[in-house]
């Protein structure tokens, strides 16, 4: 395996051993690993090859694929799929069971599927399977099937055994994760039993489960439930979350408030709460609300008060990099958030940061601070959605606050504005929520001085309308170009054609135009 690690040592292969009959292959040298795997021959082996497999295509994506085209996958599975080998939902994994299918050997079919599937080229094999050809030297010549369900099925039957492990069960689900990490992922494998398993354990876990259910009912569904705790299910949930089609699949079943509450807590805890999950979870007005009620948004804003008044708890105070990237981190959820009308409704609410941001907003005290900075980047991320616009300035009437501030920075008694990072992001909120369309009718003055040179400096004012230096002029097309016959009958005013026939004359000077190739001239 050391040889097969660098490109040239695998153009080595084929090689042609005068003791054999037959070459030997990259193929048969990883399927002669299987093999000793699948033997079950002792602990030791099982682990050594699954550490081997894992080193040698740990995110490399060519060393994966080598893997795969050798048929790893299908071997393993057909191995540890196997029903009288395998124990099945009554039958404990100990004992003479233990003899047949070791835990080592599940432990280590679990690592080389796991490192598959960190790489595009594994998920994109163990989704959408591969036709072989029957000339195929991996001997799975014609296996067409997508090896995904088997994957899913294992994990299931894996988390429905109570003497599986804590780590075995960490192992399936990071394998199960993977799997489900692409749409076409979550595509395939959404009507899988472990899904609906999954949103069933939810459901068992919810307070709002009558406990007056009858025993024998219980009883009947006790060998179908997962023996999952909340910890080690908050991976599959999270993977879910971040879906579209795992996030409405959970609302559908009503089953989204409770996997919210018990994931975004534990994330928030861990620092992991990211613009991805916020932005994933936010796009309905029920996420909006699970996440207004759990407050973790407010963590967000601490930081950014704390790094911004230079308050870190550290003995050595940060450098400007290091305050800069720290910013950013704690900014980028709410800008994801204020990307989108429902997150824009939750940020600036009472449940969400509406009193902290309009004291850095709106207070003449924070006008020179990095807080007041931070302020202005996120409702102008809110102002970029038409509907954003209309409900901020409608509860809050922040245009006039805007024009106000403006007008306290003036030179003196003139009209001109004192150009500072500030004065130029208030100036982009008020010609962005104002003007409305695309480039051709109103131009967006820059968001940073640093995107301004001297010579174009747009004019900052403190009234509106803006100058008309923000719309564009439309430019005036030529009228000595050659004209055609729809242009000559719209410019021609002799009496007669534009009477009763005109519509008819229109029409045939049209198809003329049409006929010819040339284009219709508009002005």
């Amino acid at each position: 395996m050391s040889v097969l690690e660098f490109s040239d040592g695998r153009k080595l292969f084929p090689v042609n051993v005068p003791s054999k009959e037959e070459l030997v292959t990259m193929q048969g040298i990883i399927q002669t690993l299987i093999r000793a795997l699948n033997s079950n021959t002792s602990a030791l082996i099982n682990k050594e090859v699954s550490s081997l497999l894992q080193n040698f295509c740990s995110h490399d994506e060519m060393k994966s694929w080598i893997l795969c085209d050798a048929g790893v996958v299908e071997l393993l599975l057909q191995e540890v799929s196997s029903s009288e080998k395998f124990p099945d939902d009554k039958k404990e994994m100990k004992g003479e069971l233990e003899k047949k299918i070791p835990v080592s050997y599940i432990k280590a079919v679990l690592v080389i599927l796991d490192t598959i599937l960190s790489t595009n080229n594994g998920q994109k094999y163990i989704l959408l399977g591969r036709k072989r050809k029957s000339s195929s030297k991996s001997g799975l010549s014609g296996i067409i099937n997508s090896p995904a369900h088997e994957v899913m099925s294992l994990v299931l039957r894996l988390l429905r055994n109570k003497q599986t492990s804590s780590d075995m069960k960490r192992l399936a689900i990071s394998v199960c994760c993977n799997l489900l990490a692409s749409p076409v992922g979550i595509h395939m494998c959404a009507q899988h039993p472990l899904i609906e398993s999954v949103i069933e354990h939810l459901k068992n876990k919810s307070k709002s489960v009558s406990t007056e259910r009858k025993l024998e009912e219980i009883e009947s569904r006790a060998s179908m439930s997962l023996h999952l705790s909340v910890p080690q299910s908050l991976p599959l949930l999270t993977t879910l979350l971040l879906s579209y089609k795992g996030f409405f699949l959970l609302a559908r079943e009503g089953v989204l408030p409770l996997a919210l509450t018990q994931v975004l807590p534990e994330m928030a805890r861990k620092g992991t709460l990211n613009a991805k999950i916020l932005a994933s979870v936010c796009c309905s007005p029920e996420g909006c609300s699970v996440v207004a009620s759990l407050k973790v948004l407010q963590p967000f804003w601490d930081i950014l008060c704390h790094v911004a008044k230079g308050q870190e708890l550290m003995q050595q105070p940060p450098t400007e990099e290091e305050k800069e990237e720290a910013i950013e981190a704690a900014e980028a959820p709410l800008l994801a958030l204020t990307a989108t009308y429902q997150g824009t409704q939750l940020i600036f609410s009472e449940q969400g940061l509406l009193t902290p941001i309009s004291e850095s907003l709106y207070s003449t005290s924070e006008m020179l601070t990095q807080m007041h900075t931070i302020a202005l980047r996120l409702l102008g991320s809110a102002t970029s959605v038409l509907d954003s616009v209309a409900f901020l300035q409608a509860s809050f009437g922040y245009q006039e606050e805007l024009l106000a501030q403006q007008h306290h920075l003036r030179c003196g008694e003139g009209d001109s504005v004192i150009v500072d990072e500030n004065s130029i992001l208030r100036n982009h909120i008020l010609v962005k929520s104002y003007l409305m369309g695309g480039g051709s009718e109103r131009w967006l003055p820059p968001l940073a001085v640093e995107e301004m040179s001297t010579p174009s400096i747009p004019p900052l004012f403190t009234h509106y309308p803006p100058p008309r230096d923000y719309i564009p002029e439309k430019p005036i097309r030529s009228m000595h170009k050659k004209q055609n016959e729809v242009w000559r009958f719209l410019t021609d005013t002799r009496h007669g054609l534009h009477d009763v026939g005109w519509l008819n004359h229109c029409r045939k000077a049209v198809r003329a135009v049409l006929l010819s190739g040339e284009h219709i001239k508009v002005w």
